[in-house]
């Protein structure tokens, strides 16, 4: 892909155009259609996205940058196959653009094709690309993807259907926020045992399950959330209390939630013993 200026990182390492792109192609009309598409795009207006690079593939189906990127606008809303074919068609006329090789690299290899994909990101590095480097320090390990990369390019792909109670990323969504991507995760069972405060977020920290060991104890607000939606998750003891990790005003004690009445205390000690769930975020 030509560009003036790059680069702009989306989607765990996605690349795309800046806004201040020069496409290959000399039709204006086809041009104009791109540049509209990659503000959507930027917008995550992803279905508006792939409508403009559609319009701009019509007027000059010659321009692989219009493929390349409504590949990758496709990869936003859960298309795989759809995404890797515009990419390849991309790559056809293009088959220098080591960006395109990128991002059908990362993609390959997150869909459980690893040689094509490493064929791929290896063929981006030879060509250029810069963004390689990065992207293989941030997110692998050892020739393998880390657990946390793959948890977010599913989130990238399912932002739109995922919902409160699914399984997904280690344990059960209780909170999405106002994007649709993000949120946060619970363990669908306690940390063995009622603990003391410090205990509690030392058990968080050192809490894992099902691949992922990046959990820590809820502060007072996640906690209230987590009790708004105690019967989608399931398993808390109703009888006792809860561990925040909300230090309380009042010296040596820190804040609690009551899962039978929902009441939140501040002034208990840290030393006594309550329950602890361990909660992660995507």
């Amino acid at each position: 892909m030509k560009m003036s200026k790059r680069l702009l990182f989306i989607a765990l390492g996605l690349v795309i155009l800046s806004s201040n792109m020069v496409f290959a192609s000399p039709n204006i009309e086809a041009d104009n259609f791109n540049k509209s598409g990659l503000e959507k795009l930027k917008a995550h207006d992803s279905k508006g996205a792939i409508a403009d690079f559609t319009r701009a593939i019509k007027e000059n189906p010659k321009n692989g940058d219009s493929y390349g990127l409504r590949g990758i606008a496709k990869f936003e809303i859960g298309d795989k196959s759809g995404g890797i074919e515009d990419l390849n068609k991309c790559l056809k006329i293009n088959p220098k653009d080591g960006d395109a090789y990128y991002n059908r690299g990362i993609r390959r290899y997150i869909y459980n094709d690893k040689e094509g994909g490493l064929a791929d990101i290896n063929k981006a590095e030879q060509l250029g690309c810069s963004a390689v480097k990065k992207w293989k320090s941030e997110h692998l390990i050892n020739g393998e993807l880390k657990t946390e990369t793959v948890d977010k390019y599913k989130v990238e792909a399912i932002s739109s259907s995922i919902a409160v109670g699914d399984e997904f990323g280690g344990g059960i969504v209780f909170y999405i926020d106002d994007t649709g991507s993000h949120g946060l995760i619970v363990s669908d069972t306690d940390v063995r045992g009622a603990r003391t405060w410090d205990e509690a977020i030392a058990a968080c920290k050192n809490f894992k399950k099902n691949g992922y060991s990046d959990w820590f104890l809820p502060d007072r607000e996640q906690l209230a959330a987590l009790y708004l939606r105690r019967s989608v998750v399931g398993g808390f003891v109703d009888k006792s209390a809860y561990w925040s990790s909300s230090q309380s005003d009042i010296p040596g004690c820190a804040w609690i939630q009551y899962f039978s009445t929902g009441n939140q205390y501040r002034n208990l000690g840290t030393n006594y013993l309550f329950f602890v769930r361990p909660i992660r975020s995507f």
